[in-house]
């Protein structure tokens, strides 16, 4: 079982994304994920492989941060690849996202 923090910034005006790569017969679970922008607003999405499994409130991710913990966590499919992704914030604006995941058997 691997239990990975991790934290991505992006540069001025792109995305930030945190990825866990899918191995075979391995499921990839999100505990925690916090996002805060240095301006300007940002939507965070949880994709497992190409399905977007969660998404925050448009523009809910700010300069004030928004932190989910699930009691139960996102799961995705065996050997699928998990991305959080904080979209751009805007021009000149970076974007921080932080996130739980751990890669374990199926």
């Amino acid at each position: 079982m691997a239990s990975r923090s991790q934290s991505a910034v992006s540069s001025a005006n792109a995305a930030a994304t945190v990825t866990v790569t899918g191995a075979a017969g391995q499921i990839c679970r999100l505990y925690r994920l916090d996002a805060f922008t240095s301006a300007g607003t940002s939507t965070v999405t949880v994709s497992d492989g190409a399905t977007v499994i969660w998404r925050s409130a448009s523009g809910e991710a700010t300069t004030s941060r928004l932190a989910v913990t699930w009691t139960r966590p996102l799961e995705g499919q065996p050997g699928n690849t998990m991305t959080v992704t904080g979209s751009a914030a805007g021009a000149s604006n970076t974007v921080t996202v932080n996130a739980q995941i751990e890669q374990s058997g199926a």
